[in-house]
């Protein structure tokens, strides 16, 4: 027998990297869940706003976050002053995440909490452009 570890089982670290790093070339979001930072069976993240003009990343704070499970039960809270939520203590299963603001579009999502793990789920609302009053004229 020959003392060489079973190739198949061995972990090779630099495969992980060349993949994340060509995952990350090619544009695509890679976020790795720690479970030692985020509670089992939550779901986190940040509320932040798009303008018309398409810049994005400004916090939203006092964001309403409503999350209101497949039985019917109702969880309600808000942003805090940089946007940031977190819902703690679900059951795993489905959900439908509601997000709004006065003056932004409301977002709701659908969301599967696992049993093991949290759910980063970072929110950006489109900002509604005020409305202009239209003059009243007379007819004449």
């Amino acid at each position: 027998m020959c003392n060489e570890p079973d190739r198949a089982n061995v972990y090779y670290p630099h495969r992980m990297i060349l993949s994340a790093s060509l995952l990350a070339a090619l544009g695509v979001s890679l976020q790795l869940q720690v479970g030692i930072l985020q509670p089992d069976r939550s779901i986190y993240g940040t509320v932040t706003a798009t303008e018309p003009a398409g810049s994005v990343g400004v916090p939203i704070s006092s964001a309403a976050i409503e999350l209101t499970a497949v039985g019917g039960g109702i969880r309600r809270l808000e942003t805090d002053s940089v946007g940031a939520y977190q819902v703690d203590k679900l059951d795993a299963g489905i959900y439908t995440l509601r997000v709004g603001r006065e003056g932004f579009r409301e977002l709701t999502l659908q969301v599967r909490v696992p049993e093991q793990g949290a759910v980063h789920l970072d929110v950006t609302l489109e900002r509604v452009p005020p409305i202009l009053a239209q003059p009243i004229t007379q007819g004449g």
